[in-house]
């Protein structure tokens, strides 16, 4: 007789029902680092844009309309909360061009600075500090030193 027994058929398919189960466990692991690593980058992507937009005097339209000094730039993050802006700060009056979220189940630490200014011109910082994110059983820490340097992990 030739043909497959009932055995050999629940075997092959509890093999692939292991491999499968295995190969989705895996996968949302390797989602849930990217998401991770991908909200670490954006703030640092948006840490890095607030001191180059400082170091070269870029001006946004709200202070040049109103005649305004630039002051500089600023990352604002919510603590404990998913949350974070880019501010530009004109002559003490503060605009908030680009707010962002964290993505998926990141949130910042409330370890973390709640705002980072950078001063015009110089790109420096006049009280460094860190951003602590923590999500899916990871945490980050993006530390800005008194000249501005950004630093990853």
């Amino acid at each position: 007789m030739k043909g497959f027994s009932l055995i050999e058929l629940l075997i092959v398919f509890a093999i692939i029902g292991i491999a499968a189960s295995v190969s989705i466990t895996m996968f949302n692991s390797y989602n849930r680092s990217q998401v991770f690593s991908s909200g670490v980058s954006d703030v640092a992507s948006l840490l890095n844009v607030a001191r180059s937009r400082a170091v070269s005097q870029v001006k946004p339209a709200d202070c040049t309309d109103q005649n305004k000094a630039l002051d500089g730039y600023q990352v604002v993050v919510t603590l404990a909360g998913t949350s974070y802006e880019q501010d530009t700060v004109c002559a003490g009056t503060v605009y908030a061009p680009v707010q962002k979220n964290l993505p998926g189940q990141l949130t910042f630490d409330n370890t973390s600075a709640a705002k980072i200014f950078f001063n015009v011109s110089t790109g420096t910082v006049t009280t460094p500090g860190s951003i602590v994110i923590t999500g899916y059983g990871k945490t980050s820490t993006i530390k800005i030193d008194s000249t501005g340097n950004i630093n990853l992990p």
